[in-house]
């Protein structure tokens, strides 16, 4: 704890919640509340943490729609939670990050072994950004449309490698192809 609450590590996490912006929490303290709030209870704040007796305050929560209907809960801390989040974020992300791999898009095989593959969900929209890049009622060269298509299949297909896609990729590259020729 004595690394998160470093002046350094403080004044970038600080930096970083005063840069991402984000809605109040349940104590309705806005962001360019925060520096002034640090500089009034820093060291009660620096004590409960060294002390391990902080404890963060309750979330707010948000629904917020989901692209194929329904909600997802969000629950948005405190401010000051998030500070405090983040700082320690900054000093445990170097010591586990290398253990461990983003899978978000990712799902199981029920197989006898563990392999990774694309979500179907993921698939989906995937396909739904191929129609919307190659839709004719796109009013853009065809150029730019090339350049946009590449780009988001070369993200794609950069973020998904790790995913048992053997069969997956021909047929993105046949959805691709057949939808880019159709644009002509």
């Amino acid at each position: 704890m004595e690394k998160v609450v470093e002046r350094g590590n403080l004044k970038k996490a600080l930096e970083r919640v005063e840069s991402n912006k984000g809605a109040e929490g349940v104590d309705n303290m806005r962001v360019k509340e925060l520096r002034p709030y640090l500089k009034a209870h820093w060291q009660n704040i620096q004590q409960a943490l060294l002390d391990r007796t902080y404890k963060p305050a309750p979330v707010r929560r948000v629904e917020i729609p989901k692209p194929d209907g329904g909600v997802r809960q969000l629950g948005i801390p405190t401010v000051l939670d998030r500070f405090i989040q983040q700082a320690i974020q900054q000093v445990l992300t170097p010591i586990f990050d290398p253990m461990f791999s983003d899978f978000s898009g990712f799902s199981f095989t029920a197989c006898s072994q563990v392999k990774l593959r694309i979500a179907p969900k993921t698939r989906t929209r995937f396909k739904e950004k191929i129609r919307k890049l190659t839709s004719r009622s796109w009013g853009v060269s065809m150029e730019k449309r090339m350049k946009k298509l590449n780009a988001y299949l070369l993200g794609w297909s950069g973020y998904f490698r790790i995913a048992e896609t053997i069969s997956v990729l021909p047929r993105v590259r046949l959805l691709a192809r057949t939808r880019a020729s159709n644009t002509c």
